[in-house]
């Protein structure tokens, strides 16, 4: 059995995904995923930044998390919970951030 190609396939992927991985860590833009949830499910460098912590301790918090007085000082999120789109502003850079909040 000639697993050469399969070997080939698996290594061309991992040099892909290291590229992809440095490339989203120094690209100066700050970028981040965050789940239906609301919840940081990636982030890079840059967007970590923006909140004074490293990327890991980013992942599994909500925007609530990291930046409570955005979500405290809208009245509208706790009166009418659901889907909702937030912008506030961090060092110089606007967001607008689409989350569901319960209420």
């Amino acid at each position: 059995m000639d697993i050469t190609a399969s070997t080939n396939g698996s290594d061309q992927r991992a040099v892909s995904l290291t590229f992809l991985q440095t490339l989203i860590d120094t690209v100066p833009n700050p970028l981040f995923h965050a789940d239906r949830d609301g919840r940081f499910r990636f982030c890079n460098p840059a967007f970590a930044e923006l909140f004074g912590h490293a990327p890991a301790d980013i992942i599994g918090k909500t925007i609530a998390d990291l930046v409570p007085s955005v979500i405290a000082g809208n009245a509208l999120l706790h009166q009418h919970p659901g889907r909702h789109v937030v912008e506030w502003a961090l060092k110089k850079t606007v967001f607008d951030m689409g989350f569901s909040h319960a209420g």
